[in-house]
């Protein structure tokens, strides 16, 4: 991935106890975009200008703690914590995995919206929020649908 494309956590993040920081605010550092669309990954045929594709969408229907648990099982393992209850971490992520770096950002409906070329990515970027802690990066589930958890932030030149 590009130095532009590369993500970092900017967090509004609170520490907590044992040194976990969840993070309510997880956004994409994007350089030099100015005010224009983000132009898709580069052979990504698939990417029709101006359509969102499906995993960037809504559901029809809100998933339940079950929609959760049999969907995220083959990708990761949960984990009971004191601070937050059941957490999903993902496998198969290197060490320097972060959360939404595994997609590409598109214009909807609904704003910027990411969709996330993981087959976990419908619940992990659409739902809940990400924490860092002795677990590494871990997902708390929400129940709430977003087109992405994150802050956008402005500054001449620049959107991230």
């Amino acid at each position: 991935m590009s130095t532009r494309r590369r993500a970092s956590a900017l967090a509004s993040a609170a520490l907590l106890a044992g040194g976990a920081i969840l993070f309510t605010n997880v956004a994409m550092a994007q350089t030099g975009w100015e005010d224009t669309i983000p132009p898709p990954p580069p052979g990504d045929e698939q990417a029709e200008p101006g359509v969102p594709p499906p995993e960037a969408l809504p559901p029809t229907q809100t998933p339940d703690e079950t929609t959760f648990e049999t969907g995220l099982s083959p990708y990761g393992r949960w984990v009971d914590t004191p601070e937050y209850g059941r957490v999903w971490v993902p496998s198969e992520t290197g060490p320097d995995w972060q959360p939404y770096t595994d997609g590409r950002w598109v214009d909807t409906d609904w704003g910027w919206s990411f969709a996330s070329s993981v087959p976990w990515g419908w619940a992990v970027f659409h739902y809940g929020r990400w924490g860092f802690g002795r677990l590494g990066w871990f997902w708390v589930p929400g129940f709430v649908w977003a087109p992405a958890w994150v802050s956008w932030r402005y500054y001449t030149g620049c959107r991230g």
